[in-house]
């Protein structure tokens, strides 16, 4: 028994030893395969083109600019980095998509689904959004200077840090949205929902709140109105 104990002690720590070399080797792979950079898949850009209809594709960098995509389904999709100026996107389907640091410069996407959508850093300078719906989506750093968002539904967005100076939000709704340090210079906020709206420290030159809906909202200098409950 003396001898067994033995051995097993000199084997176990052995064992261990090996499955923690494979593990991290394992972890090691892993890692190294997480941090590639996905790439575009050109199947799916074939089946864009041929169909008009890509939900879950990876289109990661595609340029799509100028094209005819209207009512497309492009849900789930990844286009993080994707070219789409001057892209008609009048009623598409990108509910849930990855559009990071994609430009939609003067792309038209009235009426378009973008719930839930990923636009951290997208360029939108100049784009038509009226009636479209964002509710819960991720604007954070977004560049919407002089973009069309008539009517649009932002509710629970997040926008922090984003540009929408000269942008035209009549009658949009920011219920619950997060604007913290958003520039609103030069914006149209006639008829903006802005009940618990959150404008810390945003920049408002030039712009007028008093045909804007407040009720719990807090306001630039950190004041919460109760003004239209």
């Amino acid at each position: 028994m003396v001898v067994t104990k033995s051995w097993q002690h000199r084997i176990c720590p052995m064992i261990l030893s090996c499955f923690g070399i494979i593990s991290v080797s394992l972890g090691a792979c892993q890692s190294s395969f997480l941090q590639q950079p996905l790439t575009l898949d050109q199947d799916d850009l074939v089946k864009l083109m041929e169909n008009k209809d890509c939900p879950g594709c990876n289109l990661v960098g595609a340029d799509l600019s100028g094209m005819s995509l209207e009512g497309s389904d492009l849900s789930f999709s990844n286009l993080q980095g994707a070219r789409l100026r001057g892209t008609d996107l009048r009623r598409a389907r990108l509910r849930g998509a990855k559009l990071t640091e994609a430009d939609f410069s003067g792309a038209d996407l009235l009426d378009a689904n973008l719930e839930e959508t990923d636009l951290e850093g997208a360029q939108l300078t100049g784009a038509n959004l009226r009636g479209v719906e964002l509710w819960n989506s991720n604007l954070r750093s977004a560049k919407l200077r002089g973009a069309s968002l008539e009517e649009a539904s932002l509710r629970d967005t997040r926008m922090e840090g984003a540009d929408l100076s000269g942008a035209v939000l009549f009658e949009a709704n920011l219920e619950e949205a997060n604007l913290t340090g958003v520039n609103l210079n030069a914006a149209d906020l006639r008829g903006v929902k802005m009940r618990r709206t959150n404008l810390t420290n945003v920049k408002m030159e030039g712009t007028d709140l008093n045909y804007a809906k407040l009720c719990g909202t807090i306001l630039p200098n950190g004041e919460i109105t109760v003004r239209d409950c």
